[in-house]
């Protein structure tokens, strides 16, 4: 799949903000409008490989939450998939975001997010993405998913998962903080 990469306008939640800092590219290029900064943070006009942000890059048809670092795109399998079946067959899910920044799960070389329509499913089981076999509390399925059952069914909001190669994304590190001006609209 090949993402045409275009930038229209913020999101909300970027644009929101009074102090609005952006993310560009090795080759000044703009990744996105800063989301969230995590403890411990980037100072001014500098970006480290201990300060993880969090990026709204955009894509035909939403925006994504990426976090990057001076040298890197960080992986976030932590986010389990959710599936309505015990054995994690079926549709993988995603939880549905609350904003219009999709949340992502990044792993090896690829990136998925929600892009279905949000619904409510019963959920009866939680998969996350594995390199250590050893990590698995549950049942390791061939494609490295770590399929774990729930004791009690869970109602989430969520849609189907879609996906490309982070590659696709077009990032390119290392990566730089810029202050932008505040939008006036």
């Amino acid at each position: 799949m090949l993402l045409v990469v275009s930038f229209v306008a913020l999101p909300l939640a970027a644009a929101a903000q009074t102090l609005q800092w952006v993310v560009r590219d090795r080759d000044g290029r703009l990744v996105g409008p800063v989301l969230l900064q995590s403890a411990g943070g980037a100072g001014p006009d500098r970006l480290t490989d201990d300060s993880l942000l969090w990026v709204a890059r955009r894509i035909p048809g939403g925006w994504l939450r990426i976090p990057v670092t001076e040298s890197t795109v960080w992986a976030t399998n932590q986010f389990p998939f959710l599936y309505e079946a015990q054995d994690c067959s079926g549709p993988a899910l995603l939880e549905a975001p609350k904003d219009e920044v999709l949340a992502t799960v990044i792993f090896d070389t690829d990136v998925y997010w929600s892009a279905g329509p949000a619904e409510s499913h019963v959920i009866r089981a939680k998969g996350i993405l594995v390199r250590d076999p050893d990590k698995c509390q549950g049942a390791l399925l061939e494609s490295g998913l770590c399929c774990s059952t729930l004791g009690d069914e869970e109602t989430h909001v969520a849609a189907e998962v879609s996906g490309a190669r982070v590659a696709d994304l077009h990032l390119r590190p290392p990566f730089r903080l810029e202050r932008v001006a505040p939008s006036s609209e």
